[in-house]
């Protein structure tokens, strides 16, 4: 993990909560997580002030959201194009649970959608539903908002690809959109990216 770090910096993410790493907890002890640190220098911290909605520390250190009330949310420039790295695991699938979204309303997502397992990208319009992560199995989510030439891709498998809509995401809430669309998903790491990465790229991350 640690002799990848040179390789996602020089790609300058604009946002990295990195697996094991910034996480802290409401009190000593506790398994309420109240913030995840952006390891990048533009300091895109995730905090959460409120107990109730806070997620949950797992013994691995992944970070649970209880698809009840917890999330976390940041204000920062988030335009498409973007991508979007997801390592994590849908705990339940519910239909327009968001695994994340734009912050205040903005829409730059990825949602629980169609028919269970499936996920895709909304920002005004839909992609295509992408049915290549099971529930309760690892994966990464590669998203790339890109207008119409958008997509999702579960590890190395064939992208989904479709017009995703024009909107901005403002930031990134994940957990849920906005004060709605709250998913049962458990989170290792995101990274994210203020440009569209192709394909070599994305399998190099």
């Amino acid at each position: 993990q640690n002799s990848d770090a040179p390789f996602v910096a020089a790609l300058s993410p604009v946002a990295w909560y990195r697996y094991q790493q910034g996480l802290g907890t409401s009190t000593s002890g506790s398994t309420q997580v109240s913030s995840w640190l952006d390891q990048t220098l533009n300091a895109n911290h995730f905090v959460q002030a409120t107990a109730g909605a806070r997620p949950a520390l797992q013994a691995d250190s992944s970070v649970r959201f209880d698809g009840i009330s917890s999330f976390f949310n940041t204000s920062f420039t988030f335009n498409q194009s973007a991508t979007v790295y997801v390592l994590g695991k849908q705990i339940t699938w519910t239909n327009n649970a968001f695994w994340f979204d734009g912050v205040g309303g903005a829409r730059m997502g990825l949602t629980q959608s169609a028919a269970t397992p499936s996920i895709r990208l909304f920002a005004g319009s839909s992609t295509g539903p992408n049915a290549n992560l099971p529930v309760d199995v690892y994966g990464v989510i590669s998203c790339v908002f890109n207008g119409t030439s958008s997509l999702t891709q579960v590890n190395n498998t064939a992208p989904v690809t479709g017009d995703c809509g024009a909107g901005n995401g403002g930031g990134l809430i994940i957990g849920s959109s906005n004060t709605f669309g709250f998913s049962n998903i458990e989170v290792k790491e995101i990274i994210a990216f203020p440009i569209a990465h192709g394909t070599t790229t994305r399998a190099a991350v």
